[in-house]
């Protein structure tokens, strides 16, 4: 596959909105404006006085006036040193006919034109030629008509209106250069005698005659950048005058995924020997066949990675805050129930959006995340196109996925991720980088860097599979044994989808014989991809993932072209780097997990180890190019830097990774497959509540969260822990506050209440405190997020968390509340405590999850055991969830009747520095 920049030629290739059906390349020279209102009408209409929204809508150059001009038009010059004598423009009305053909004369003015030059033609204006970009003067206005001069136009009449008034610019060979545009062509139809037609967009070679960001308007800058998104946005010229823009590296004005020589000006795209390699450019003429133009033209990239994608939010205040401050509580997502219901707190919320110069007015904006991108200053964001407007799209796509990369503090990591998955065969999304910013009434608020990962839904299911008929299941927690099928969620085919393939599934790997696996799974799965994408989220550090042991962060798709299952990746925001923290696999991931049942039972075959290290050494040797990935990692940094500056030692770490996991293979592998012990634990976690906490508390804020309290501190506590009271129970109590001692998701601030309990021993509260939150009067919530984390020390002092802080309120202090080291935070806090408990159901044999086995449960193991009875009518019996009852399995129901059911169990071991 041969690629250009910003295009691909292959046969997925989509035909590219912005080109014209009869045209292989964008144009040199644009269409940008022209006006329709009529002589008689105002622009936006009402009267000289005022227009119909009871405004001054005018044009900054002739004014409020009847017929806002006359009959005008405007052009913008794409390419650089464009030469335009003896140039057409046809002029054509309703019925397509041409009215008026106006030629550009053999001036000298016409012969080397700048890149971002206006060009004005109008009936009724005085000529200004005094062109001269190098004294910031870009525009050059015509005067055509019967009072034109002929000078440096045609002294020719031609009418503009709201009629389907279309544009076609020509080459002095008589080669369509650009257009039909216009009325008619794009939009179909809508503009009224009141507007004008304008180009919604920044000028660019990627911009055809047909491209959606041609519209009405009631804003008109005859000789100026077009203004838009109700006064919201202005065109930017400075790629176009000042810089190489992005598609079009030789500046001839035609987009490098439409260039036979992307390299080297040629206009006009002379190929004399036919081999598809322009003459500019083509040192064996007569040679060899070149590669060919994309089929449809150039395809627009929105995940292009050689640039920062603009995004711009444009919401009112009181909607954003709404937006931001939505979250999961955690005893939602961790249900004490056996059946465990689904939540999604979030919601959307109208806005306009920009992106990338297009503004997409009315859109839905919607903030996303599970736990660890959870963030209240900013959040990670859906934005839907189609919410509020069904057939609004931007480049073909309903949706921009806007993840925050709040577990990466480089920022980085996703895409590479992504692209690793990619070139390794998965069916992953695409990814790029982008600039995140909010405007509301109150002004504009850069969120800094986000990764624009493609959404998993119907336009991705089209392009990576070629139909998006099947089913599409997202997990949560999910996986194919029975008590774990609830975390995948069904994501389309709402009415037909009866989740039966993947009860199938579930069923199959609950039951085959070793022996009979792989046959069995081959209709079911694609064995070959998911071995792929299993070793690759290994191979990423991937630990959030299905393999990793969380079962989050993946799509199943059931492909409908070969009836079989593919995996598609998800998430990948904290990889290459730690293991997992819910497993204390340590500060570098391993490069084997099997917490899944497929991959359980996969690596658990007799050949099943031995493939997946066959396939590892295979990766490395075809897709882990250190020096490739290296150099993304460069791209990737210098593309951040305006933004972040210098993230050097925030990237050391991901390098390292990069360049050391190749020995850590050759390590762990050396003596063939590592052995896999690890069992799948039952049921999911929940959390109970052990108390509640009010605290009151003075301190300093230091610049690293202290170890001692500052001289000063103050802390009073009251309520209840276990079955505590405090402040009576307690024996030690310390307050710090301050940034946080290591890397922590992506936090900021952090305030720790330090107590011992009784006899119980040393306890920890911690609170997540945005620095960029604290201020005087301040709330601050205290839910969803793990940084909100309940922790005991044991001896040793080695941390354990034991749960989190849920349903709270930070207050801080009305006057003393600041996150300037050296200065006070002073505030109030009140917060329930949970801790991680065993899910009802999680005891053997305890069929009513009541947390006691009575006879009458034990009777129904019994009975599954004996084939009287369906493994669903007591899932706790059924321990490796194989949908029968063996007698280990009745054994330890025995053993839980007589001994009791554990109440207290840990999630999370803090693996030591």
């Amino acid at each position: 596959m041969r690629t250009y920049p910003g295009c691909v030629v292959g046969a997925l290739l989509l035909t590219c909105g912005a080109m014209s059906a009869n045209r292989a390349f964008a144009a040199p020279l644009l269409l940008n404006e022209y006006n329709a209102v009529r002589s008689d009408q105002f622009l936006n209409g009402g009267d000289a006085g005022a227009d119909d929204d009871g405004g001054q809508a005018a044009d900054p150059f002739f004014g409020r006036v009847a017929g806002n001009g006359g009959d005008w038009f405007e052009l913008v010059v794409v390419a650089d040193n464009l030469d335009i004598r003896g140039w057409q423009v046809a002029v054509s009305d309703n019925d397509g006919a041409t009215q008026a053909v106006l030629t550009f004369s053999n001036a000298a003015l016409w012969s080397n034109l700048r890149a971002g030059s206006i060009i004005t033609v109008a009936e009724d204006s005085p000529e200004d030629v005094s062109y001269d970009p190098a004294g910031n003067d870009w525009w050059i206005n015509l005067r055509a008509g019967l009072n034109g001069t002929g000078t440096y136009v045609s002294a020719t009449d031609f009418e503009t209106s709201n009629n389907n008034t279309q544009f076609e610019i020509r080459s002095a060979q008589n080669i369509a250069v650009f257009g039909p545009a216009g009325e008619g062509i794009r939009p179909t139809s809508g503009i009224n005698s009141r507007e004008v037609f304008q180009l919604q967009a920044d000028p660019a070679a990627v911009i055809g005659p047909q491209s959606n960001v041609f519209g009405n308007a009631v804003t008109s800058t005859f000789g100026a950048p077009n203004v838009y998104g109700a006064g919201a946005h202005v065109q930017d010229f400075f790629a176009l005058r000042s810089s190489t823009p992005a598609d079009d590296q030789d500046r001839d004005g035609i987009a490098d995924c439409a260039d036979n020589c992307p390299a080297q000006p040629n206009l006009d795209q002379r190929n004399s020997d036919g081999d598809e390699f322009g003459d500019a450019c083509d040192a064996d003429q007569g040679g060899e066949p070149g590669p060919g133009l994309p089929p449809g033209g150039c395809e627009p990239n929105p995940f292009d990675t050689s640039r920062l994608l603009q995004v711009e939010v444009r919401i009112t205040q009181a909607n954003w805050d709404a937006l931001r401050l939505q979250t999961r509580r955690l005893t939602d997502v961790f249900q004490c129930s056996m059946t465990p219901t689904p939540t999604d707190p979030f919601t959307f919320f109208p806005a306009d959006v920009v992106v990338d110069g297009t503004l997409i007015a009315n859109a839905g904006v919607r903030k996303k995340g599970f736990l660890g991108s959870l963030d209240s200053t900013r959040p990670s964001l859906k934005v839907k196109f189609s919410e509020f407007a069904p057939d609004q799209r931007w480049l073909g796509l309903e949706r921009l996925t806007l993840n925050n990369g709040r577990q990466d503090d480089s920022r980085i990591k996703q895409c590479v991720g992504y692209h690793l998955m990619a070139a390794a065969g998965v069916h992953a999304p695409r990814c790029s980088m982008a600039q995140v910013r909010v405007t509301t009434e109150s002004g504009t608020q850069d969120l800094g860097i986000y990764a624009n990962v493609e959404s998993i839904d119907d336009t991705f299911l089209d392009r990576s599979f070629g139909s998006h008929s099947g089913n599409l299941y997202e997990a949560t927690g999910g996986d194919f044994r029975p008590t774990r099928l609830v975390g995948l969620a069904s994501k389309n085919n709402e009415g037909s989808n009866d989740r039966s393939d993947i009860e199938a599934l579930s069923q199959l790997l609950g039951s085959s014989a070793d022996e009979d696996l792989f046959t069995a799974l081959e209709p079911l799965v694609n064995r070959d991809a998911f071995l792929s994408y299993w070793v690759m989220e290994a191979l990423t550090g991937h630990w959030d993932s299905y393999s990793g042991g969380t079962n989050n962060n993946y799509f199943v798709y059931h492909n409908r072209a070969d009836d079989r299952f593919y995996f598609i990746p998800w998430g990948m925001d904290d990889i290459l780097g730690q293991g997992s923290l819910f497993f204390a696999d340590g500060p570098v991931a391993p490069l084997l997990w099997a917490r899944g049942k497929l991959p359980r039972r996969w690596y658990l075959h007799p050949q099943g180890a031995q493939q997946y290290v066959e396939r590892m050494q295979a990766l490395f040797d075809t897709v882990w190019n250190e020096a490739a990935i290296l150099a993304e990692i460069d791209q990737a940094q210098a593309l951040v830097a305006p933004v972040m500056g210098d993230i050097t030692t925030r990237v050391e770490s991901v390098r390292n990774f990069v360049t050391d996991r190749r020995a850590k293979f050759s390590a762990e592998f050396a003596d063939g497959p590592p052995p896999w012990t690890e069992e799948l634990p039952f049921g999911f976690p929940c959390l109970r509540q052990v108390g509640e906490l009010a605290v009151d508390f003075t301190t300093t804020w230091m610049r690293t969260i202290p170890q001692t309290p500052p001289r000063g501190t103050r802390v009073s506590v009251s309520g209840s822990l276990y079955d505590y009271t405090l402040p009576d129970d307690l024996g030690l109590l310390m307050l710090t506050a301050g940034g946080p001692d290591s890397a922590m998701m992506g936090s900021t601030g952090l305030l720790r209440l330090i107590f011992t309990l009784a006899d119980l021993g040393l306890y920890v509260v911690q609170v997540n405190l945005p620095a960029s939150q604290v201020a005087p009067g301040n709330q601050i919530a205290i839910e969803g997020d793990f940084m909100n984390a309940f922790v005991s020390v044991d001896s040793e002092l080695k941390p354990t968390l034991l749960g989190v802080l849920t349903e709270g309120l930070v207050t801080l202090d009305s006057e003393q509340a600041s996150a300037v080291p050296g200065q006070i935070i002073a505030g109030h806090f009140e917060a329930k405590v949970a801790q991680f408990a065993p899910a009802p159901g999680s005891c053997p044999n305890d069929c009513s999850g009541d947390h006691e086995v009575t006879v009458d449960e034990l009777v129904a193991g019994v009975n599954i055991a004996l084939g009287a009875a369906d493994a669903g009518s007591c899932r706790p019996a059924d321990r490796d969830e194989d949908f029968t009852v063996t007698i280990d399995e009745l054994v330890r129901g025995v053993n839980a009747a007589l001994e009791g059911c554990p109440l207290v169990s840990t999630f999370i071991t803090i693996p030591e520095n």
